[in-house]
């Protein structure tokens, strides 16, 4: 920058000088007209003396230095000034924000109030509010509360406090809501007043709520839903059992067993259940292989087959059926042993056992063997097993639901089916297994029962057989079958 102005005050001076030699020679226009650095300057006399050149040393050095500092002093002022305006237009951008964000904000507290949607409110911050707890003091809670029972319009009963504590346990994280609960229903005084509120003629009637071993089994649940083991066992130890409020019952037990090995406890939650077992606590078959099997979950889940052999011995001896769960958990933390084909063929093992004897079967078992079995090239086996799953009266238990089902739709049944039908899951997980061993034919030949069984085939199901006919370079095999019919169109 600093080159380019010397430059060119130098270019002046040049064209200064010689224009001023110019007017000596033919005007008496005076030296002032060419200086910059005052406008005021009393005039030169008319006689000039011999012009030595001193002058423009000085006007240039003054130029040169005036002009410097004006562009330096222009550029800060205009920076500053910038500066100014995008704080102003920032700040006001961000108070507009705040003010939107607010009316938001009270959309979301007025939906959670009342209980009922509001029309365009911003249903991420509702849940935002809802997620960061809200409310967050006992007393916000029973006001809250409050206008929850006063919701159902008639006397309150235990039954109402049981619905809300169903409905706030499915919530998630709701534990403090659930302690007020159990509080209020305890508190006549609360009751009463709710009672009061529901009738225009206040009766005199008893109001006094007794809990019941549902309404702890519901406080079991929340806990261990939280991940609150710690609280569960005081909760079934000290407040039940201890302070004899009310009796534990096999649920009660099998509640705190299953939530240890939610938590991934599953060594503390199998001495648990050795102890209830031998006080007699849990002895109902079905509670026992449910705690059985949670254990046996959560050891497949850590990938800890060899304990799981020990839980199924234990799980004989107390002679508890070992079911379709059992045998999936089982199987699949022999298959998390990657590529390992002593793992893959006791997996085999079991599933030919389970067929001897007639036991269900899950889908999610045989799909996962099919992954299994594809990464070790083995389709023949492949084959067998989709022959054994398919065949008549095979009872089987459908692990995944129908496309038209809610994946959490809790209606989707778990009972084993004698006249269980292949779906889209089972046609796409095969023919994928097959393609990942190279049998194109093979999987083609899956395609036309696809027909056969009235399944339409999906996007998936065209990926795989075209990825590995464009590998193969059978794109002509893969045109005859699926002619018209989606697929991805690839470039040489």
């Amino acid at each position: 920058m600093f080159r380019l102005l010397i430059k060119h005050t130098t270019n002046n001076v040049s064209l200064l000088k010689t224009q001023h030699l110019v007017t000596l020679a033919t005007s008496r226009f005076t030296i002032n007209r060419y200086s910059t650095t005052s406008s005021n300057q009393p005039e030169q006399e008319e006689e000039v003396e011999e012009d030595n050149g001193d002058w423009m040393n000085k006007i240039t050095l003054e130029k040169k230095v005036s002009s410097v500092n004006d562009i330096l002093n222009k550029n800060k002022t205009n920076i500053k000034q910038i500066q100014r305006e995008t704080i102003v237009e920032h700040s006001t951008n961000e108070s507009n924000q705040d003010e939107g964000l607010l009316q938001e904000i009270e959309k979301a507290r007025v939906e959670i109030d009342n209980d009922v949607p509001i029309d365009r409110s911003n249903l991420t911050i509702a849940t935002l509010v809802r997620v960061c707890g809200r409310l967050k003091n006992d007393r916000d809670i029973v006001n809250h509360l409050i206008r929850r029972l006063l919701q159902f319009k008639q006397t309150i009963q235990l039954d109402h406090f049981h619905q809300l504590m169903v409905e706030y346990t499915q919530k998630g994280s709701q534990e403090l809501i659930i302690d007020n609960l159990y509080k209020m229903l305890n508190n006549r005084d609360i009751v009463e007043k709710i009672n009061n509120k529901q009738h225009s003629h206040p009766q005199q009637q008893n109001t006094t709520i007794q809990p019941t071993v549902e309404t702890f089994n519901l406080m079991l649940k929340c806990y261990a839903s939280n991940g609150s083991i710690d609280r569960c066992i005081s909760l079934i130890e000290k407040d039940m059992m201890k302070e004899k409020l009310v009796q534990p019952n096999q649920e009660s037990y099998a509640l705190v067993v299953q939530g240890l090995a939610d938590a991934n406890r599953p060594d503390q939650a199998y001495s648990f259940l050795l102890k209830y077992i031998a006080s007699h606590q849990i002895n109902g078959i079905d509670q026992m292989t449910d705690c059985f099997n949670s254990i046996i979950a959560c050891h497949s889940r850590m990938g800890q087959s060899d304990k799981i052999e020990t839980l199924v011995k234990a799980m004989k001896q107390n002679q508890c059926q070992l079911n379709c769960l059992t045998r999936q958990y089982q199987i699949e933390s022999l298959l998390k042993q990657y590529n390992n084909k002593e793992a893959v063929d006791q997996a085999l093992k079991i599933i030919k056992e389970m067929d001897a004897d007639n036991t269900p079967t899950t889908t999610l078992t045989f799909y996962k063997m099919y992954e299994s079995l594809a990464r070790l090239s083995r389709s023949d086996e492949l084959m067998q097993l989709f022959g054994m799953m398919t065949r008549n009266q095979k009872p089987i238990v459908e692990s995944l639901p129908s496309i038209e089902d809610d994946f959490y739709n809790e209606n989707v049944s778990l009972e084993a089916s004698t006249s269980w039908k292949p779906n889209i899951h089972t046609f796409n997980s095969i023919i994928e297994s097959l393609c990942r061993c190279g049998q194109l034919d093979q999987a083609f030949g899956i395609l036309d029962q696809m027909t056969q069984h009235n399944v339409q085939p999906t996007g998936e199901t065209f990926s795989s057989l075209e990825a590995l006919s464009f590998k193969l370079n059978q794109m002509d095999k893969y045109n005859r079958y699926c002619n018209m019919e989606f697929h991805i169109i690839k470039k040489n």
